[in-house]
């Protein structure tokens, strides 16, 4: 081989890792941001510069050699140590610290010495390689197939030769897939046989969505002039797993069998239970979905059961680099990773709503002559708001919101810091979730603007939220942990139903899939629910099935303006017409009502399904939403 000067092998070398950087960025999850692509080459260029300086540097060989042997360690052993750090959870301490002692390893072997002096070996670029291997088998994921076996490839016969002219091309090609968008939702319909004559359905879940900020979205207002509103809307549940299954079954918790069970572990719906998407797909209905990143609505817990295309982005990476702190983080270089953990850098947005409307928009360009069933779920409102840092929020409170420091340790304590219960603190704090839901709203406006006018066969558009929110109304911030109306009541509107009778009582989850299910033509026998477009007589409903085993046992019920709050140890009464706020429990003075209302209530579930294994990336994208009990 042709000697190489000292200085060019330096810089072979450092193209190499950021090269396999990039690559390990872009094949592990989504295109790569062109900021965080300067900032790893500015890293990388920052250590060969000091690595030229040492190489020429007058100094004693040893000095020379153990300077450079160092200096070339740090940056293979920030990948390193990075990818497979944040993988096992130590955290950025940890990380820096086992990043000191990997440091020392890798240099021992970066560097060796010939005619002309040190020169950077090869091994750091394989070190890189074991370790993604390593992060792929702790992430209990399977390494990606075409993309993971060219990249190793090319790593492998560029790093055994280092001769620039072999590295330019690689790294070249690098960079360019690295800003390769992920692919477009390509539909392969399954439906066959007759077309049914139904309408197409369109279900619009905003997650966290209160019913008050619901209905003042320009969407609702816009539905609610084409079809009904229904002010008074409960949720199953409150929080996402359970509300969700209600609403796609139209069955309650204790049936779908989907929630926290008693021991904490999270159930999926039982397979033995049909979905709405189920039922459409087999009377002919295309049926697609595309989901914001939310863990609980993923195929995991069976929610991609009935769907000829189900787009959730976890079922599209394969994690190897870290990935930055907080909900919808993609894996990013290391230097970007550990400048948002300190509070310093740009949260990647993954799957916000523009994303959702553009990826479902794509999905309804490519419909056949068939009813289509498309249900889209937008994230954006809940915690942490990831376009807080582009609000007009004081600067403190976009980086607590976003997430530009962002751990949930430090979210989920906000409540017992004394500025965000403050009035001033609260209202920042709706301002940042109000901004969330301005940009949902203009983007589903755009959807409904760019799909026109319904067809011949008709359209059914539903506007629903899983759970509402509560900002220190009682105490607490979030949802999951509490029964009262702000997380428990919902905003929903449909069009295409026709006249529709006046609700004798608040409606629930489990009306919406009969509502669609007749929409649609077909059978709603043995459901709970009764249909929004039919009369129904007055009833009583159930809210259970909280976060945390905690907290099971508590349960909220419905009866017209009466609403009971029931935990283990005593029980709340409010009146909800003169009352709705819920500050003032009059159950002292009505103990009978609450008896009543127990006597005809449905028996809360008690949970005892197999629970879905909670495996390093389930907890990881839990943690990210704050749904990990400590």
């Amino acid at each position: 081989m042709p000697k190489v000067s000292v200085t060019v092998r330096i810089w072979v070398l450092m193209s190499l890792l950021w090269a396999s950087e990039l690559a390990l960025a872009r094949i592990s999850s989504d295109r790569q941001m062109v900021a965080d692509i300067v900032l790893s080459a500015l890293m990388f260029i920052g250590f060969g510069a000091v690595l030229t300086g040492l190489a020429h540097a007058p100094l004693a060989e040893k000095w020379r050699k153990g300077g450079a042997a160092l200096v070339s360690g740090v940056p293979v052993g920030l990948l390193v140590l990075g990818i497979t750090g944040f993988q096992l959870g130590i955290g950025v301490v940890g990380v820096g610290v086992a990043g000191v002692v990997g440091t020392l390893v890798a240099a021992g072997g970066a560097w060796q010495l010939d005619d002309d002096g040190i020169l950077p070996a090869p091994i750091g670029v394989l070190m890189v390689a074991v370790a993604s291997a390593m992060a792929w088998g702790i992430e209990a994921v399977p390494a990606p197939s075409i993309w993971g076996s060219a990249a190793v490839m090319w790593l492998f016969l560029a790093a055994s030769s280092l001769r620039p002219i072999t590295v330019v091309i690689p790294v070249a090609v690098t960079l360019a897939i690295s800003l390769v968008p992920v692919r477009a939702p390509s539909a392969t319909w399954t439906a066959t046989g007759d077309v049914p004559d139904g309408p197409d359905i369109i279900l619009l879940v905003v997650d966290t969505l209160r019913a008050d900020q619901g209905m003042k979205m320009a969407t609702y207002r816009r539905l609610a002039a084409e079809g009904a509103a229904f002010p008074d809307a409960q949720a199953a549940a409150p929080f996402t797993l359970p509300s969700m299954a209600s609403l796609h079954t139209g069955l309650a918790i204790s049936d779908h069998g989907a929630g926290t069970r008693v021991d904490g572990k999270k159930a999926p719906m039982r397979s033995d239970v049909a979905t709405l998407a189920e039922r459409l797909a087999a009377h002919g209905y295309d049926t697609t979905a595309v989901i914001g990143r939310n863990p609980y609505v993923g195929a995991r817990f069976g929610f991609d059961r009935g769907f000829a295309l189900f787009d959730h982005p976890d079922d599209l990476s394969n994690w190897a680099l870290p990935r930055g702190p907080g909900l919808g983080s993609s894996a990013r270089p290391i230097v970007t990773r550990l400048m948002m953990a300190a509070g310093i850098g740009e949260r990647r947005l993954v799957r916000d709503a523009d994303e959702v409307v553009d990826r479902a928009a794509k999905v309804m360009a490519q419909r056949r002559d068939r009813p289509v069933f498309m249900w889209m779920h937008f994230l954006d409102c809940h915690l942490p708001y990831r376009h807080a840092m582009a609000s007009s929020l004081p600067f403190g409170a976009r980086l607590d919101l976003d997430g530009g420091n962002w751990n949930w340790p430090r979210i989920r304590a906000l409540d017992k810091e004394p500025y965000w219960p403050t009035p001033e603190g609260t209202t920042v704090f709706k301002q940042g979730y109000q901004h969330e839901i301005d940009l949902i709203d203009t983007a589903m406006m755009d959807f409904l603007d760019a799909i026109g006018p319904p067809l011949e066969r008709g359209r059914v558009v539903v506007l629903v939220s899983d759970h509402g929110e509560e900002f220190f109304e009682h105490g607490i911030q979030g949802h999951g942990l509490d029964l009262y109306q702000e997380v428990v009541s919902v905003p929903l509107v449909v069009t295409g139903l026709g006249k529709v009778p006046a609700p004798n009582g608040p409606v629930h989850h489990i009306d919406v899939a009969p509502t669609l299910l007749s929409a649609a033509g077909l059978s709603v026998d043995g459901l709970p629910g009764t249909s929004l477009s039919a009369a129904r007589p007055a009833r009583v409903t159930i809210t259970e099935n909280l976060l945390f085993k905690e907290l099971q046992g508590r349960y909220s019920i419905r009866d017209g303006r009466w609403k009971a709050v029931v935990f283990p140890d005593h029980d709340e009464l409010y009146d909800l017409t003169a009352d709705p706020d819920e500050k003032n429990d009059i159950s002292g003075s009505h103990p009978d009502r609450i008896a009543e209302m127990k006597r005809a209530a449905p028996t809360p579930a008690t949970l005892t399904t197999e629970a879905v294994e909670e495996d390093a990336t389930l907890k990881s994208m839990l943690e990210d939403l704050g749904y990990v009990d400590e």
